[in-house]
């Protein structure tokens, strides 16, 4: 039996129909908005996206294998040489570590959130 599919007219609806690298026109996108009962669970202003007629393009990192090994050559030598920046937050001792978790959740770390034993 085939998976159900969903036919609804609704932004969340049509992206799962849509093919990989398809272009897809839209007609009366404003009118598939003002369907939508609840929230949806995307980004709140796509629709200014429409209007500003963007193209949204997915980055896969594994369509992109073949230059992976030239990737971590120039990333090694950019992080060597200060050109990469990061930023981690980091938490001391292995009691803290429940609190670190829960941070994730809520937002209070910036970049990785270690915890350093």
């Amino acid at each position: 039996m085939a998976p159900k599919m969903d036919l609804t007219p609704t932004p969340k609806g049509m992206l799962h129909h849509i093919r990989k690298q398809n272009w897809t026109w839209f007609r009366c996108v404003e009118k598939m908005f003002d369907n939508e009962t609840t929230p949806s669970s995307g980004p709140r202003n796509l629709r200014l996206a429409v209007r500003k007629r963007l193209t949204l393009r997915g980055f896969i990192v594994s369509d992109h294998l073949d230059r992976q090994a030239q990737f971590y050559k120039d990333m090694g030598i950019w992080m060597s040489t200060g050109k990469i920046k990061w930023q981690e937050t980091i938490v001391a001792g292995i009691e803290n570590a429940p609190k670190a978790f829960i941070g994730l959740f809520k937002g209070d770390n910036v970049g990785k959130m270690l915890v350093r034993l």
